[in-house]
């Protein structure tokens, strides 16, 4: 049987579309790998097994499956986006655990171009800094973890100025005269290599600012600004850590990026999946 993981989307929509290959056999073999994998790697909050599967079968029964851009594609959901049935945690038992009534637009978008969900993957608790982990438990906000109540406590505290729109609209016009003449801001995605995996969410939140604004200081500006950015893999550093870019343009530039990043991946093809040993 043909392995369709690591395969690129439109590889995969493609040969759904023709017949090459079913939904349920392309989402049963990720499911395979997830399972073979997940209990080291620790991705993945909920894996949908059966939901997926049964998703996929609905999926092929589909009248115009034949024009689905993203036909029998598997994707998994961050668990800070609605899925349908399925509880939405933001990395913590102190948030609540009745499944969701709809889809998040971008979920049901993704699922309405064929899409079939496979799971929710972890995220730092309430989403807060980058170095994920596994969720705080008990259903009391106040049994957050230290690291995000410290987090929250300090967040207050600038809440005034995060909504005086005057504020935030300086950082936006002290760029205007670069965008002005430029189309597109190109940055490393990182300052340097990210941290060792560890549990980041059991250390205190000095320790995770420090890694976070170590590794990280290019990417966060842009969330304050509303200025569209991403990040596109790029090579591989000697040691063979893979490396990446982070394109940055003007308001409503989305489009642009996405050719952009279009012609860096055809000039770099990256890896699909990333090495693990033992897989």
């Amino acid at each position: 049987m043909t392995d369709w993981t690591g395969r690129t989307a439109t590889e995969t929509a493609a040969a759904v579309r023709e017949g090459r290959v079913t939904p349920r056999e392309v989402v049963a073999g990720h499911l395979a790998r997830i399972e073979r994998l997940d209990a080291r790697i620790g991705a993945f909050r909920k894996v949908r097994a059966e939901a997926a599967l049964a998703e996929a079968d609905a999926l092929a029964a589909r009248p115009d499956l034949a024009g689905l851009p993203l036909a029998g594609v598997p994707v998994a959901v961050k668990d800070n986006l609605a899925v349908r049935g399925e509880s939405t945690r933001n990395g913590s038992a102190a948030t609540p655990d009745e499944p969701a009534a709809d889809d998040h637009v971008t979920v049901a978008r993704l699922r309405a171009a064929g899409a079939v969900v496979v799971g929710l993957t972890n995220v730092p608790e309430l989403v807060r800094l980058r170095h994920h982990g596994r969720g705080a438990g008990g259903p009391d906000p106040k049994r957050l973890v230290r690291r995000t109540r410290v987090h929250a406590a300090l967040g207050r505290r600038f809440v005034a100025g995060v909504r005086d729109g005057e504020r935030r609209a300086r950082p936006r016009r002290l760029l205007e005269p670069f965008f002005a003449e430029h189309d597109v801001l190109l940055t490393p995605a990182l300052a340097r290599r990210g941290p060792v995996a560890a549990p980041w969410h059991e250390r205190g939140r000095l320790r995770n600012m420090l890694a976070n604004t170590a590794c990280s200081p290019l990417t966060p500006p842009w969330n304050l600004t509303g200025r569209p950015a991403l990040s596109v893999p790029f090579g591989t550093l000697p040691s063979g850590a893979p490396c990446a870019v982070q394109l940055v343009g003007r308001p409503g530039s989305e489009h642009a990026l996405l050719d952009v990043a279009a012609r860096l991946e055809s000039l770099r093809p990256w890896r699909r999946t990333a090495p693990v040993t033992g897989d």
